[in-house]
């Protein structure tokens, strides 16, 4: 019987024993773990101050090369450094990257953010007033971002790939809308006013090619584009120039063909599309395409009511107007087709393209619009610059 008691008295120590350790281990354990996220959260603070620091600066001065050194925060210390992409002021948007590398408890962690100054055709959409024929709904799905001064009309569920932005304080509910903003939303951010074509102007002047009257223009698959007026009718290289076309005195631009190469088409007046305007090399087809054309008009885009554009019509280009992009006789006549467009939309307002009834095409052209993902950061020659800076990246 004393044996046993004392086999069990030694079997209960040993068992608590075990379950003493074990606590003690668990608590160590835990310790450990709660000392380690303590230190990963020290050092991503650090990292997100640094990084918060450096775009507060860039979007203050977008020059801003300095960066930091050894600033202190927290019991770490973090450095900014500051590279940017080759510069081509002329065909491509400013980026700059801000790399941000912190030191804790000996060990290194590191973070990017990158920047840029980007063309108005970085927006897929931009508009200062919002149509009213247009609303964004459920099966709507947007890759790249886009921009009004007006409530943007959204119902149902549509999806938001690219970044959303209006100064407006929201959007415009129709009936029941629950928008998923994946790329991100920025509403009630400062206007972006259209711009006023000066610097473009200055550029074509000093060394495009100039007109003081009405012009017509064919681009072909050459590289070579044909000129006429009134008192004019010659063929000419793109690469005779800085890439620019320009009208003077109050006058229109018509313009049709296939651009090889990289134009900016300037109208002080009303530009108007005869026919498909297109890209020797299709970016649908080829992503390296370097074929760019650039529409710009003080006024009015108008797609003509032509035989040429009777059976639909394809525009490749980043489009930028001070006022709207319409249809000629948008209500009258047959069904036109498809009006197809592949570029960026930068404008007043937009206006009706065709009549419709129950869903049918009646008059004028139903649309296809396609961002050229290539505008995101490249550009035609000389296109106009937001005055803004864009985050387009922040690694985790």
């Amino acid at each position: 019987m004393g044996k046993a008691m004392l086999f069990a008295v030694v079997g209960f120590a040993i068992i608590l024993g075990t379950i003493l350790f074990t606590q003690n281990s668990n608590i160590l354990a835990s310790a450990d773990e709660l000392t380690l996220q303590y230190y990963q959260t020290i050092r991503t603070n650090s990292l997100e101050s640094g990084a918060n620091v450096a775009v507060s600066k860039l979007f203050q001065d977008f020059d801003w090369r300095t960066g930091f050194s050894n600033l202190s925060f927290s019991g770490t210390n973090y450095s900014v450094s500051l590279t940017q992409a080759p510069v081509d002021s002329v065909n491509a948007a400013k980026i700059v990257t801000a790399t941000i590398i912190s030191n804790y408890e000996n060990k290194i962690d590191t973070t990017t953010v990158v920047l840029m100054q980007p063309a108005y055709s970085y927006f897929s959409y931009y508009s200062q007033q919002w149509p009213g024929h247009i609303t964004y709904s459920t099966g709507d799905t947007l890759l790249f971002p886009i921009h009004s001064d007006a409530a943007i009309k959204i119902s149902g569920q549509p999806v938001f790939l690219g970044k959303v932005s209006s100064s407006e304080a929201t959007y415009n509910p129709i009936g029941s809308a629950d928008p998923k903003f994946y790329g991100g939303a920025d509403f009630g951010t400062p206007a972006i006013p259209l711009p006023d074509f000066n610097a473009l102007k200055d550029s074509a002047l000093a060394a495009g090619d100039q007109y003081n009257q009405e012009l017509w223009l064919t681009f072909n698959n050459d590289g070579t584009y044909q000129c006429s007026t009134s008192t004019l009718l010659t063929l000419k290289n793109i690469t005779d120039y800085n890439g620019t076309i320009i009208t003077t005195t109050n006058q229109d631009i018509h313009v049709k063909g296939t651009v090889r190469g990289r134009i900016t088409v300037v109208s002080d007046r009303d530009l108007i599309i005869e026919g498909n305007l297109v890209y020797d090399s299709n970016p649908s087809i080829l992503a390296n395409s370097t074929d760019y054309t650039g529409l710009t008009a003080d006024r009015d885009l108008i797609i003509a009511d032509t035989p040429a554009t009777s059976a639909g019509v394809t525009v490749q280009a980043a489009i930028l107007i001070r006022n709207d992009m319409k249809v000629e006789n948008y209500n009258l006549g047959a069904p036109r087709g498809t009006l197809t467009l592949y570029g960026s939309i930068g404008q007043r307002t937009a206006q009706p393209f065709g009549t419709f009834l129950g869903g049918i095409l009646q008059t004028g052209y139903d649309t296809s619009y396609i961002y050229d993902r290539r505008l995101f950061n490249n550009t035609p020659p000389f296109f106009p610059r937001l005055a803004r800076i864009e985050q387009i990246y922040r690694s985790n």
